[in-house]
Order: C-alpha cells, then sequence, then structure tokens
C-alpha cells in the first residue's frame, strides 16, 4: 500500500491489471475512493 500510495498523487493514468479474482477492484476502491473509474472489456 505505501509503494501505491506515492504513486497517487501523479497526474498519470493508473492502471490496474491481472488475473481474475485477485483484488483488483477492491484494491482500486480502497485506494483510490472518488477519483476511480471502471472498464469492462
Amino acid at each position: 500500500m505505501e509503494k501505491l500510495r506515492k504513486y497517487l498523487h501523479t497526474d498519470l493514468i493508473k492502471v490496474i491489471t491481472g488475473p481474475r479474482r485477485t483484488g483488483k477492484s477492491f484494491l482500486a476502491v480502497r485506494t483510490l475512493k472518488e477519483n476511480f473509474g471502471y472498464v469492462k472489456f
């Protein structure tokens, strides 16, 4: 979490990728809060 938090305040777009059911959405909701968008392909 500490490594992730240091990148949150940059202007870069953040993308969370990984296999199914590994907690990607949980991680995004927990860390990004109101700046969170979800795209399902």
